[in-house]
Formats: C-alpha cells, sequence, structure tokens
C-alpha cells in the first residue's frame, strides 16, 4: 500500500513538473473567466448526469441519454465560441442592427410555432435540437448595448434622447420575451442593458430614472400576475401550501435535509434544482 502510494505521488509530480512551465504565470481576466467556463461545464455535467440517469434509464432504456445530448450540446457550443472567437468584435458592431432584427424574428417565431411547455412557449424545435431564443436575445442585447453607448456616447451622457432610443429597444424586445412568458430573461436582459448604460457614464438622473421604472414594471408584471405572486409567496414559506404552490420547494428542502433523494414524488426531478435531486450524504 505504501508503494502504491509512493508510486501516485510520484505520478502527480511528474505531472505537475510538466504542466506547471505552460500553464498562465499571472490570473488575468482571460484566464479567470476560462477557468470559470471549464469548472461550470464539469460542474453542470456532474449535475446532468445525476439528476437525470434514472428518469433516462425509464424512459428511454438508456440512462445516458441526456448526458450524451448534454454533450453534443458541449461540443456545438465549444465550435460556436471558436468561430466567434474569430470575429472581429468590429464585424460584431458593424451589424448590430442587422442581429438585433434577427433576434426579434427569433422572438416572433417562438410565438408562432414555439412549442408550449407547462403554459410557457420560449423554445423553437430544429430537427433535433431545441432553440431558446430568449438566449439569443441575451447576448445580442448586450453586444447592442455596447455597440450602442459607444456609437452614441456623447448623446448618453448629455441627452435624454440617448435612454429614450435604448428604452425603446429594450421595450420590444422583453415585452416579446414577457409575451412567452419568460421573467427570469426578462430581468437579466433589462438589468445587463441598464448596468452597460450605467458604465457608459449615464447621468445619475436618468440611470435613476430608468432603474425606477424598470423596479415599477417588474413589481408590476409579480403583483398583477397571480401566478407569479402565487410562486414569489411560495418561495418565500413553501410549507403554506405544500402540497400545491409550494410542492416543488418543500420537496426540494426536505430532500436536502436527508442528504438525498428518494424515489422521487416530484414528476419533473431532471429539471429541479441542484439540492434536490444531487445526492449528498449527511455529515453526522
Amino acid at each position: 500500500m505504501a508503494g502504491l502510494a509512493q508510486t501516485t505521488i510520484s505520478k502527480i509530480h511528474q505531472v505537475y513538473d510538466r504542466w506547471m512551465p505552460k500553464l498562465p504565470a499571472e490570473i488575468t481576466p482571460r484566464n479567470v473567466l476560462i477557468f470559470c467556463v471549464i469548472s461550470l461545464l464539469c460542474i453542470g455535467t456532474v449535475m446532468v448526469a445525476s439528476a437525470s440517469m434514472p428518469y433516462a434509464e425509464r424512459m428511454h432504456e438508456n440512462e445516458f441519454h441526456y448526458v450524451i445530448r448534454h454533450a453534443i450540446s458541449i461540443v456545438v457550443a465549444f465550435v460556436a465560441a471558436a468561430i466567434t472567437y474569430r470575429v472581429s468584435l468590429n464585424l460584431w458592431f458593424k451589424n448590430t442592427f442587422p442581429l438585433w432584427l434577427i433576434t426579434i424574428a427569433l422572438l416572433l417565431a417562438v410565438l408562432v410555432v414555439g412549442t408550449e411547455v407547462n403554459g410557457s412557449t420560449r423554445w423553437i424545435r430544429v430537427g433535433g435540437f431545441t432553440l431558446q431564443a430568449t438566449e439569443v436575445a441575451k447576448v445580442m442585447m448586450a453586444i447592442f448595448t455596447a455597440d450602442y453607448v459607444v456609437r452614441r456616447a456623447e448623446e448618453v451622457r448629455n441627452n435624454i434622447k440617448g435612454l429614450v432610443r435604448l428604452g425603446v429597444v429594450m421595450l420590444l424586445t422583453v415585452g416579446l420575451i414577457i409575451a412567452e412568458p419568460d421573467l427570469g430573461a426578462t430581468v437579466v436582459i433589462a438589468v445587463s442593458m441598464l448596468g452597460v448604460f450605467f458604465l457608459a457614464g449615464a447621468p445619475m438622473i436618468q440611470f435613476g430614472f430608468a432603474f425606477g421604472a424598470i423596479l415599477v414594471a417588474f413589481v408590476s408584471l409579480i403583483v398583477f400576475e397571480p401566478y407569479r405572486y402565487e410562486r414569489l409567496m411560495s418561495f418565500s414559506n413553501p410549507w403554506a401550501d405544500p402540497l400545491g404552490s409550494g410542492y416543488q420547494l418543500s420537496n426540494a428542502l426536505m430532500a436536502f435535509g436527508r442528504g438525498e433523494s428518494k424515489p422521487h414524488p416530484n414528476p419533473n426531478r431532471r429539471t429541479s434544482c441542484v439540492t434536490e435531486i444531487q445526492p449528498l450524504k449527511p455529515t453526522s
């Protein structure tokens, strides 16, 4: 046993001595970003496998069904990232308006030919793949806003027109997303656009006005839509209705408390939260 341990330590030292000189000598934003992406891919793959294997074996007679699909998506994403990396940033900025029109077209297509799941129409089925247009919108609106605040920097800093123009684009985009409905993606896009607007040097008065308007809009969307308000209340106290609106969260809390997930009462276990589906062992 001691010999095995010594051999293992020796191998680790060999790998360390071989690869350490090739690693970056300092922490840079690029290196941190790459590390975060790889870490998320690894953790996400483990979570997908843990959550989906029993369901995949029962429904598809292949416990790796969803893991394989996840791996294919990672490969496609890697190829897309490699191609995107080779495209000049100026080329993206020169075509922000056509890209925005493509985004609007995709969001409209979702409402017309999209697939409805649990009351929401957010996906377009293309062959064996499913495209979520809001994910495209998140990227494209970040590019659009970055180009806008650079191209119209003077107007953004000194004229209310800078906010109005950007507000119209935001309203058209998030309006289509709300129609799906998808409040989560709406929040992400609105906050990211507002953040870029602030970092571009927008006056505090304009930023405060935009922030207040967005906050009022989100509160209204929650309060005046019964199911959203119900979900918010169930999140704060799932035990008030453990067999109704608080069903998923209450089961997640019980699974987390047990340290494992039993043969599961949750019908959507594979899409549930990590604390519910990832097997854990109690410490004591």
